[in-house]
């Protein structure tokens, strides 16, 4: 279960009400796409508040990806480091995927993020493989050696985080698409198995 406290409107703080608007428009359509004003007014506070608080649009961008990362942080530090490297592995992704079950609008910003154009600042991604390889350094440090090497582990995790948010949804619509315009086709019919295989040769990189 994620523990990690979600953003809400219960925080009535100007400041907390942009972050949550622009995650949900920025999920919706994209920051390109999103402006000033359309935030503050899917905010219900005056847009002039993103200047006082965040400084410029890119400010508010870097804050909400903030939480973001903070959200994710935590829904893996929350799951124990007991067992195998590969064990561990498995219910990290486990609980990354039930946090994209339970706070759809994080999948939906995350995905935006990554196929949509930004306007600026650091790359969403970028942060997310930093924040994969501090994960990793931590189970190397306590002995539980990862069996690819640290750049292999880390492209692996990151590429089976990436398939969560872009790949299935993108399946998932391609499935209903077919399903309501193929003749015969049962709409209800069981989506195959996604199931990305990334064949990475163990490295000797930089620990």
């Amino acid at each position: 279960m994620n523990t990690a406290r979600p953003l809400t409107r219960e925080d009535l703080s100007s400041a907390a009400r942009l972050r949550l608007s622009a995650l949900e428009l920025y999920a919706e359509r994209g920051e390109h796409a999103t402006s000033v004003r359309d935030v503050g007014k899917n905010a219900g506070v005056a847009p002039g508040l993103v200047r006082h608080h965040f400084g410029s649009k890119d400010g508010l961008t870097r804050a909400v990806d903030d939480d973001i990362i903070d959200l994710v942080r935590a829904t893996l530090e929350a799951v124990p480091l007991e067992g195998t490297p590969l064990e561990i592995s498995a219910a990290r992704d486990a609980a990354f995927q039930e946090l994209l079950r339970e706070r759809p609008l994080i999948g939906g910003y995350l995905a935006q993020a990554l196929t949509a154009p930004r306007a600026s600042g650091e790359s969403l991604l970028d942060r997310l493989v930093d924040l994969s390889v501090e994960q990793t350094r931590q189970l190397i440090d306590r002995g539980l050696d990862p069996r690819r090497g640290l750049r292999a582990s880390v492209f692996t995790t990151v590429v089976r985080q990436v398939t969560l948010f872009v790949v299935i949804p993108a399946a998932e619509r391609v499935w209903e698409r077919l399903g309501g315009t193929l003749e015969g086709a049962s709409a209800d019919a069981a989506m195959p198995a996604v199931r990305v295989v990334v064949d990475a040769a163990r490295d000797q990189d930089a620990r």
